[in-house]
């Protein structure tokens, strides 16, 4: 099941782990182990362990920056409200694309806690929402899966890409962004 440890951790003699503690559960399991832990996931505010995380702040400024350099006054943030990184990326992007001058517009998909609605209704949303946004716009998606949902939104509303609506991911997942029609920057 979701959150379950496997079997072997309580007698597995290793020299310490390095995980997804994405919940209360697991780091209750790796805390018994008397292991060393490193927590390599974003999904909780705080981590009973070290961490080692993206640097969401960097990850903005740079978003942000980029979209200002290529010449936009109106930007747009595609986030995903049920993960903490998304959430943390979206305030630091509108902080830093409104220092910069920028009209930031936010795709609200949903609230934290709520059941995610299926891909293709988020597709659905997000066509709606872009479709209402003012053009020429760069829209700063929360991850590549997230940008690629974008791209397929604009094309069901037969916005051209990038003239009308240009899209940057983050990750650098590089099978989504070769996939992806045109290419995604990332």
């Amino acid at each position: 099941p979701s959150g379950a440890a496997p079997a072997w951790i309580s007698h597995w003699q290793g020299d310490g782990i390095i995980a997804r503690v994405d919940t209360p559960r697991i780091s209750a399991i790796l805390k018994r182990t008397g292991l060393p832990v490193v927590d390599v996931s974003d999904e909780r505010r705080r981590s009973a362990f070290p961490r080692v995380g993206i640097d969401n702040a960097a990850v903005a400024l740079l978003a942000a920056t980029h979209l200002r350099k290529k010449g936009f006054v109106h930007v747009g943030y595609c986030g995903d409200p049920h993960f903490v990184w998304s959430q943390q990326r979206a305030t630091l992007f509108q902080r830093n694309a409104r220092s910069a001058g920028l009209k930031c517009h936010v795709f609200a998909a949903g609230k934290p806690g709520e059941s995610p609605v299926g891909p293709d209704a988020q597709i659905q949303a997000i066509a709606l929402w872009l479709q209402a946004l003012p053009k020429p716009v760069g829209v700063f998606a929360c991850y590549d899966r997230r940008a690629q949902q974008v791209l397929e939104a604009c094309d069901l509303q037969g916005l051209r890409v990038p003239d009308e609506v240009a899209v940057l991911g983050v990750d650098d997942d590089d099978l989504i962004c070769h996939l992806c029609h045109p290419p995604l920057s990332s």
